[in-house]
């Protein structure tokens, strides 16, 4: 009895707490309703404080505390921009009305059972520096974005007469949109509208989007749109549902885009891609926080098909990008916008410029091979990325390729491919790539090998081919510049390559002879005779963008050729001669070596008119070489100082007074400096 005395004791003293403490904040909400409009100043300095800029109520205030659902009324609302951005107000609203569930923040979630808002007008800007003006709070308590937003559920959304500004200097992006939302009735799929128009990069941008009507979006149901982005060129389209209403982590949709360039979607999307030619590509997209899936990627770049999976990680500072992409057929050709190559087919609508932009030449480009485009380093800075890619066939005309397959990884603007590999029916060529493009005129080191490749699967024509064996090299060249033509016009390094043994169409060893009976006779008959090749050897000196001929030497049963030259890749002019010394004592035999002129593009072959040299020993020439022949073949490879074929050479060239010596072969060659 005592206890239950004491107990209702203090029911009745918890009850009159309780009511007391009701009956103040009845009285606090009374209060705070009738005086609400001299509350304009504390509650916008205090909203002022929390967002890091000004924020004026220029109108009347309202609150209706008295309800389940309290709901205030802001007139002539007025958000002011951070100091560096252009205007005064980052948004004005003539009027906002927004209701609050109290039974619903009771189970810790928001609720907002009506947002009205009439007259909107919003200005987003962003600067070059990527200071954005819709970030709000001070940079020192400013959340870092580690996962995407959780929105509030909006039961009712109304939206009057809203208009959208948008100057955003990194993606060049300059636009006006109306929004319009209305969920009084008429067609759901009318309820949200989004319509835009303006430029990006110089080029015409529209943008239009759809979505269902508000009310129908709860926790449980999805929530869908569509957009539809026209980008110069470049459309995109989306099909998307939020799988999770208001949380805008749970995207999933299906996409389209097409488009002149792949990199043009940069002012879209803010990735780094590629340039590449005409595309169409399509596929599945999901986000999960932070995270950016897209599977399903299927496509054409050009005449190329890709497929393949990707991932984008935005939480970090930095954009990373995770790719695995395959392509059943390439057309070779479809790489070269990638490195600066104009695509076969220019298309209209293209956006301004690209990852790869052209620059002014002092050369004409139609007299260049190498691409002079110019690489865009803020893009390249601009995120990280790690990219495998493989071929299972190709078609590249001339060069019989099977297979193409790199890893590209990029990281704080260092980019590297390794490995890079194009494998023939018959050997490969495979090396390293590095550019450090976190200077302003990026360092490009490229160190490649030429395994085993047989010679005789470059012949296009009929009959047999005019030269058999196998082919090996070495190059370790180190330029600079932003194209491929100002990274070969700088460059340093050695290319070397050698034939250990082969065969040569007989016809144009002679020539090189020159015995014109014999040589001449059996091009005109279309001789197929072959001569065995003891060794051939070709090493050129790079410096400063001159290929200049070290040791060219190709020994025959018949001939030993020996050339000499250079190769100006400033202007890509071509110098270079081809002498021989018959082995036999030869009638008609006539001293005049067959050059190469021209340019890369467009070479030229033929006898060096009104040239009549003396019969001079083949030890000559040879002595006259920079490099000992063996270290020239140890540089490939050390086990060709000791081919069969190769000794020879070096035995002849030893009695004639050649420098052959080798460095041991123990000693690998010295890697390309990073």
């Amino acid at each position: 009895m005592a206890i239950s005395l004491r107990a209702r004791a203090v029911l009745k003293r918890s009850a009159i707490a309780l009511g007391i403490l009701v009956l103040l904040l009845l009285g606090c909400a009374v209060l705070l309703q009738w005086n609400a409009n001299a509350l304009r100043g504390p509650i916008a300095r205090l909203a002022a404080a929390h967002a890091g800029r000004s924020i004026h109520i220029d109108g009347r205030l309202e609150l209706h505390l008295l309800s389940f659902t309290p709901y205030a009324v802001v007139n002539a609302l007025r958000v002011g921009n951070p100091d560096w951005a252009a205007g005064s107000d980052m948004a004005r609203i003539g009027r906002l009305e927004v209701s609050l569930a109290l039974p619903a923040l009771l189970k810790a979630q928001i609720v907002i059972p009506r947002l009205d808002i009439q007259d909107l007008q919003l200005s987003l800007q962003r600067d070059a520096a990527d200071r954005a003006n819709w970030r709000f709070g001070t940079p020192n308590n400013r959340p870092a974005p580690s996962a995407a937003p959780d929105l509030p559920v909006i039961r009712s959304f109304r939206l009057n007469r809203a208009q959208f500004e948008v100057a955003d200097a990194i993606r060049k992006l300059r636009f006006n949109a109306t929004l319009a939302a209305n969920q009084s009735g008429g067609d759901p799929a009318q309820a949200l509208r989004l319509d835009g128009a303006g430029q990006i990069n110089g080029a015409p941008f529209r943008l239009g989007a759809n979505g269902d009507a508000l009310a129908t979006a709860e926790r449980g149901r999805p929530y869908s749109f569509t957009a539809d982005i026209h980008a110069g060129g470049t459309r995109l389209k989306f099909q998307a549902r939020f799988t999770k209403p208001f949380d805008v982590g749970s995207l999933a949709a299906t996409f389209s885009a097409s488009g002149s360039d792949l990199a043009d979607v940069y002012y879209l999307t803010g990735l780094t891609l590629p340039n590449t030619p005409a595309y169409t590509v399509s596929g599945q997209l999901q986000t999960q926080g932070t995270r950016i899936s897209i599977s399903a990627l299927a496509g054409m770049l050009g005449n190329s098909d890709i497929n393949g999976t990707m991932t984008i990680e935005t939480g970090a500072a930095r954009a990373v990008m995770t790719a695995d992409l395959t392509s059943r057929s390439l057309d070779i050709s479809d790489l070269g916008p990638a490195l600066g190559a104009a695509p076969r087919n220019e298309h209209s609508g293209r956006l301004s410029d690209a990852v790869a932009t052209k620059a002014n030449k002092a050369v004409p480009a139609s007299t260049l091979l190498l691409p002079d485009a110019q690489l865009d380093l803020q893009r390249v800075r601009g995120m990280d990325a790690d990219v495998r890619y493989r071929a299972q066939s190709v078609n590249a005309q001339k060069v019989p390729f099977k297979d193409v397959a790199w890893r590209l990884r990029l990281d704080h603007g260092v980019m590297t491919i390794d490995p890079l590999s194009f494998v023939l029916p018959q050997g490969q060529v495979a090396g390293r790539l590095r550019i450090d493009a976190t200077r302003d005129v990026p360092d490009v080191a490229l160190d490649g090998r030429l395994s085993a490749i047989d010679l005789s699967q470059f012949h296009a024509g009929k009959g047999e081919p005019p030269l058999n064996g196998l082919l090996l090299g070495r190059f370790t060249v180190r330029g600079r510049g932003r194209s491929v033509h100002a990274v070969a016009a700088s460059a340093n390094g050695t290319v070397t390559t050698a034939v250990p043994h082969g065969e040569i169409r007989s016809a144009f060893a002679e020539l090189t002879g020159i015995n014109i009976a014999r040589g001449l006779g059996l091009l005109l008959t279309k001789n197929q005779q072959k001569s065995p090749i003891r060794c051939g050897i070709a090493n050129f000196n790079a410096r400063d963008g001159v290929l200049t001929a070290q040791n060219i030497v190709i020994d025959t049963q018949t001939v030993r050729i020996i050339g000499k030259g250079s190769i100006d890749l400033r202007t890509e002019r071509l110098d270079l001669a081809l002498d021989g010394e018959p082995k036999r004592v030869r009638f008609l035999t006539l001293k005049s070596p067959i050059i190469i002129h021209g340019t890369l593009l467009k070479p030229s072959v033929g006898l060096e008119a009104g040239h009549v040299a003396k019969q001079t020993a083949v030890a000559v020439a040879l002595s006259a070489v920079a490099t000992p022949l063996a270290a020239v073949l140890a540089f490939i490879d050390p086990g060709l100082v000791k081919d069969a074929d190769c000794v020879a050479l070096l035995a002849d060239a030893k009695e004639a007074g050649v420098p052959v010596d080798a460095p041991s072969a123990t000693v690998a060659p010295r890697p390309v400096p990073h």
